[in-house]
């Protein structure tokens, strides 16, 4: 287990007042089927080991489990989006697609590690982070489980580090894609009480080795740091006026799938969004 995710679990425990349990599923709500605002699932897998991940579906009006979506086995460090229809498209047993609930209730298990809910708004032009998972979101002052890589087209990201130190710092921080694979970047100094940001564009292009084109996403994790030193991470669409913090995810700490099936990945309409 990461140190990422063993910090989650304690702080989970301080927060609800006794010990994180491996029995109960993660439940995200607000899970949007259509198309005026739609849903996005991502999954970073913090666990050392394989994780296959069950999401089963519940009609929110009315508790009713309408089909389970197993995502593809997800090695150790990997990270990966899906967007409800094709969650919906892939799931057993298959919903009927005209019928659909506007909104679902999610209960994932399978997974030791983090969980976020994007929505993208057509009309607005708005990328946003709406996760809640029933207590307030993890997040690591050193670790951030989801970035955009250099295949994740139609988003620009922004790390941030930032200093509440008496002195200059510098961060280097170690991000690593599906595949396990490392690629370290040493952030510019950081004046004491000061700031710097770099987009993922720049920091795939600086990283040793660079971050190759193909990569879709990762997670990032720094080098130990004095308190005060933090990471965080903003999202929004290319072009856009706005940016919404993704610093953050839901904890899941399930070992055991539920319901493992076969998903495939339908087309996705939003732009510069690659198949899952």
């Amino acid at each position: 287990m990461s140190r990422f995710t063993s910090a989650c679990v304690a702080l989970a425990a301080l927060l609800i007042g006794a010990p994180a349990r491996a029995g109960n599923d993660l439940v995200i709500p607000g899970f949007n089927t259509g198309l005026s605002v739609q849903s996005y699932l991502r999954i970073s897998n913090n666990d050392g080991a394989p994780a296959q991940v069950s999401v089963r579906m519940h009609d929110a009006a009315t508790g009713i489990a309408i089909a389970t979506w197993t995502s593809p086995v997800l090695p150790p460090g990997a990270t990966m989006e899906t967007w409800a229809q094709q969650m919906l498209a892939a799931a057993d047993p298959k919903p009927d697609m005209a019928r659909l609930p506007p909104v679902l209730l999610l209960s994932i298990s399978g997974l030791a590690g983090h969980v976020q809910h994007a929505t993208w708004t057509p009309a607005s032009g708005t990328w946003s982070h709406v996760s809640t998972c029933g207590m307030v979101l993890m997040a690591d002052p050193l670790s951030l489980p989801f970035v955009i890589g250099p295949a994740r087209g139609g988003l620009t990201g922004l790390v941030r580090v930032s200093n509440a130190t008496g002195e200059t710092r510098s961060l280097r921080v170690t991000f690593h894609d599906s595949a396990n694979n490392p690629f370290v970047w040493q952030s510019p100094s950081v004046p004491s009480y000061g700031a710097v940001t770099a987009t993922m564009e720049t920091i795939a292009r600086e990283t040793t080795p660079p971050i190759p084109e193909s990569v879709v996403s990762l997670m990032a994790m720094a080098d130990a740091a004095p308190a005060g030193v933090a990471l965080s991470y903003s999202e929004g669409l290319t072009g856009g006026n706005t940016l919404d913090d993704f610093s953050a995810g839901c904890m899941s700490t399930i070992a055991a799938p539920v319901n493992p099936g076969a998903p495939t990945a339908p087309a996705n309409p939003m732009p510069g969004m690659p198949h899952a």
